[in-house]
């Protein structure tokens, strides 16, 4: 069973480790490059996650000093810098690739980016359904209030809804496809676009649904297409002692698998998760931002039950440095003073040790560099100062990041 996090700094530090390795990082190379994309997406995880709206998330974060420093935000972004990111980060591209970097973090140890490449990983036997969610913030009781005339209630009820689909994980609880739109409408023919949706890295062998799915194309699709087992009941049309005549359908019909159908109960919880953490009612106003709230709700849902991780930033480097260390010292996380911001000259950092500086300068051997971290953009490099008086027995490790080449920070 899965069990979603409950600490708003630890929703933040997913959130932006998931942005980090999926969105790019800023909206445009010429952009004033105050907010990180990775940043803005983590301000709308921790909106849903605090259900509350882009002024009441600002407020939030003006009084929460440690998740901004979680963060890394120097300033509080305006709550319209929110709303426009919303509006571009949202698309259904990004979230089926943000799906797919939930589901890649969740396997995946090293936490790589999907653009690196990654793995088919097998998902036994997923589960699809769809849910509904309510479009106003009126109470149940205002909504059959009792009319003007006496000892009469009003019995007029709301039909239009917001509509999510969605296609999961029955191990891990982990949403792997989401198709949003408006109801009430069949399920029947939203199977195909689930599926077009799904997430690039998950292979389900097993695919459970109740008989709103039942019909001989989506057998066909599921099974002649996909290469997945379908487990529907056949229910569809008029009820009747024939058996059906439809190749998968008879099949559902005579002999149908009700232990494995049993674990369809798996999907109804993560419906449940989703409204019990994040409510039962939507805060948008039109269809596109019904649609967008939905997915992000979708990838919050994954987001919230991923384990707690060490971000780059706070993890130990000795992990990621194979070289043999001194005797005699620490370690890079052991050392007592804090980090510090420096410039050096790169030509001097990453020159070979037989090469001679012009100006005369101490001179730094390279003993080992690493990319990690940020797709690939920290180069880790462990050095060794050489000057006229010998060689420092203890190298320095230096963070050199390679967009911003003058920008060091050194340990």
């Amino acid at each position: 069973m899965s069990t979603a996090c409950k600490s708003p700094r630890r929703v933040a530090a997913v959130a932006l480790a998931i942005g980090d390795r999926t969105l790019p990082r800023y909206g445009h190379r010429y952009s004033r490059h105050d907010f990180q994309l990775a940043q803005l997406f983590a301000c709308l995880v921790l909106r849903k996650f605090f259900r509350t709206d882009y002024r009441g998330i600002v407020a939030i974060l003006q009084d929460w000093p440690a998740v901004r420093e979680k963060l890394r935000l120097n300033k509080t972004p305006h709550f319209t810098t929110l709303q426009k990111a919303e509006r571009r980060l949202l698309t259904d591209p990004l979230i089926r690739k943000l799906l797919t970097q939930t589901v890649q973090a969740f396997y995946d140890q090293e936490w790589r980016s999907i653009d690196a490449g990654h793995t088919a990983h097998r998902i036994e036997l997923a589960a699809a359904d769809s849910t509904g969610f309510v479009l106003d913030r009126a109470s149940r009781y205002f909504i059959t209030r009792r009319s003007r005339a006496p000892n009469a209630y009003q019995t007029t009820q709301y039909r239009r809804f917001a509509k999510l689909a969605i296609v999961i994980d029955c191990g891990t609880h982990l949403i792997l496809a989401t198709h949003r739109g408006m109801g009430p409408r069949p399920d029947v023919d939203q199977l195909k676009p689930l599926l077009k949706s799904m997430c690039t890295n998950a292979v389900p062998q097993r695919l459970v649904a109740d008989g709103g799915y039942d019909s001989q194309h989506n057998h066909r699709l599921l099974r002649e297409n996909y290469n997945i087992e379908s487990i529907i009941p056949a229910t569809l049309g008029r009820p009747t002692d024939k058996l059906p005549t439809d190749r998968w359908r008879y099949l559902m019909a005579t002999a149908f698998d009700e232990e494995t159908y049993g674990q369809r109960w798996q999907i109804e919880t993560v419906m449940f998760m989703l409204k019990h953490h994040q409510g039962s009612a939507l805060t948008a106003h039109t269809y596109q931002t019904r649609r967008r709230e939905m997915g992000l709700m979708a990838v919050t849902h994954n987001i919230l039950i991923l384990r707690p991780i060490k971000l780059f930033y706070k993890a130990m480097l000795t992990l990621f440095l194979p070289f043999s260390a001194p005797a005699g010292w620490s370690g890079p996380g052991l050392l007592p003073h804090p980090i510090r911001r420096v410039t050096m000259n790169t030509d001097a950092v990453l020159a070979p040790a037989g090469c001679r500086q012009a100006s005369g300068k101490p001179r730094w051997t390279c003993l080992n560099r690493i990319l990690y971290g940020e797709r690939r953009r920290i180069l880790v490099l462990a050095l060794q100062h050489t000057c006229q008086a010998g060689i420092d027995a203890r190298p320095r490790l230096v963070l050199f990041h390679t967009e911003q080449p003058r920008l060091f920070r050194c340990l």
